[in-house]
């Protein structure tokens, strides 16, 4: 099973928040979108362990937890979680092993990796790693950690979804691959090639605002011709749509409960944002190094570019609506 690697950039659209909010009322988000291949879904009703090694440290744990949880309110699979402790036999038996996930934090990266859904249901004597970069502002992280356990769910990324078109040959794919730093044809073919309609994929309507989108990066359109657009940092409403209708709960959630519930998400994600900037140094620069010449100014916050913005206006309303500069 390959690996799906994820290149987010630390930056990322005020916008997004707003489209999240939107869409409570959108016809679009009556229906699910995602990719999915159904070999991959977990059986219903299971388990699944989440390891942490015995390096990780208690504040990456805590956030881990804290957005697993955020899918695990719409599914009917249950999530534990467990540190690496030489002095628990348990966590040596061949039967804890089945359905476990080995989560490792890397200090040295800012994305992540994770193989596919069922796919870490192996064997004891051969483990494979959820990564997770943790080079990051704190809000970028709860981002990578979403899209990461998103493919543990057995999602594959949004932007390979059928009814994109962002390239069109294998030469442009190839291009835009270069572009993400990936130059192995099959880890470009993995994370970007666009997946087809058949029998063995769940496929629905396509959403450049789910969680397991990409980032555009300037020269690369991924969101249908949307230049500079981040996925998200946070579960969209189709998503959650889609994911409680692949593990429905014993009383499946109606699509009223679930956009209540989205709602007290958003609120909530809004809060935890503010209070993540507190106490931090905003500021504003002009370059169009991260996010090309169509978004030129960037906010910076202790040093990482959270914030890209088309106009100098629209980027001092961010810097006082969640930074609290005047």
């Amino acid at each position: 099973m390959n690996k799906m690697f994820l290149f987010l950039p630390l930056f990322f659209f005020l916008s997004c928040q707003q489209q999240q909010e939107n869409q409570q009322v959108s016809n679009q988000t009556k229906v699910s979108s995602q990719v999915l291949t159904k070999e991959n879904k977990w059986k219903n009703e299971s388990t699944i362990k989440f390891l942490f090694l015995e390096e990780s440290k208690i504040e990456h744990i805590d956030i881990f937890i804290s957005q697993a949880r955020k899918w695990e309110k719409y599914i009917n699979l249950n999530f534990e979680f467990h540190k690496i402790d030489k002095t628990r036999t348990g966590l040596l038996t061949p039967k804890f092993w089945r359905k476990t996930i080995l989560v490792k934090f890397d200090p040295s990266s800012s994305g992540g990796s994770s193989k596919l859904g069922n796919g870490y249901d192996d064997s004891l004597f051969i483990k494979s790693f959820m990564t997770i970069g943790t080079d990051n502002h704190i809000q970028s992280l709860k981002g990578v950690i979403l899209h990461e356990i998103g493919h543990a769910l057995g999602l594959k990324h949004e932007h390979q979804h059928p009814d994109t078109n962002y390239y069109e040959d294998e030469e442009q794919l190839k291009l835009i691959c270069a572009l993400y730093n990936i130059k192995e044809k099959e880890e470009c073919s993995v994370n970007f090639k666009r997946e087809e309609r058949n029998d063995q994929n769940e496929v629905s309507q396509y959403d450049r605002f789910s969680i397991m989108h990409y980032n555009s990066i300037d020269g690369a359109k991924l969101n249908n011709g949307y230049a500079l657009t981040s996925g998200s940092l946070n579960l969209s409403l189709s998503d959650k749509i889609f994911i409680a209708k692949i593990y429905p709960k014993k009383e499946p959630l109606t699509l009223e409960q679930i956009e209540r519930m989205h709602e007290i998400d958003v609120e909530q994600e809004k809060i935890e944002f503010r209070e993540s900037l507190k106490n931090e140094i905003c500021e504003i620069t002009e370059s169009s190094e991260l996010c090309g010449s169509s978004a030129p100014y960037t906010i910076v916050i202790n040093g990482f570019a959270v914030g890209c913005f088309e106009d100098i206006n629209t980027a001092y309303q961010f810097e006082h609506n969640f930074c609290g500069v005047d």
